[in-house]
């Protein structure tokens, strides 16, 4: 992906991904979060899952740790495989969070974007 494209065409991109994990795998499940909250629980309504993508607000928050808390607690032991996307400008510091859920078994998909922003720091 070429250097700050637009949000949209990021969104684009990740409803794309999130449909594929939908239709490829039957036991897979989808909650969205921000830093704020958890904006839609563990689903598989393709159509809710894009609409949350859609309502997401880039620049709304200063701690993306805090997004993936929030995240992380939807998840329950029941779910076999577990997938956060992280779509961040790479200006917070996630090391401790990231290795805490790859070591539980969360595959951890990163988009960069807007890497350029200094609004965190």
């Amino acid at each position: 992906m070429p250097e700050n494209v637009d949000l949209d065409v990021v969104k684009s991109k990740i409803k794309t991904l999130t449909e594929k994990i939908i239709t490829q795998n039957s036991k897979a499940s989808i909650s969205i979060s921000d830093n704020t909250a958890v904006k839609i629980g563990l689903n598989k309504n393709t159509a809710s899952i894009k609409n949350n993508i859609d309502a997401i607000v880039y620049g709304k928050g200063s701690s993306f740790e805090d997004a993936i808390i929030k995240a992380r607690t939807t998840f329950t032991s029941q779910n076999s495989d577990k997938y956060i996307i992280l779509v961040t400008d790479a200006t917070d510091s996630l090391k401790e969070q990231l290795d805490s859920l790859v070591d539980n078994d969360v595959t951890i998909i990163s988009i960069l974007y807007d890497i350029t922003n200094n609004e965190l720091g």
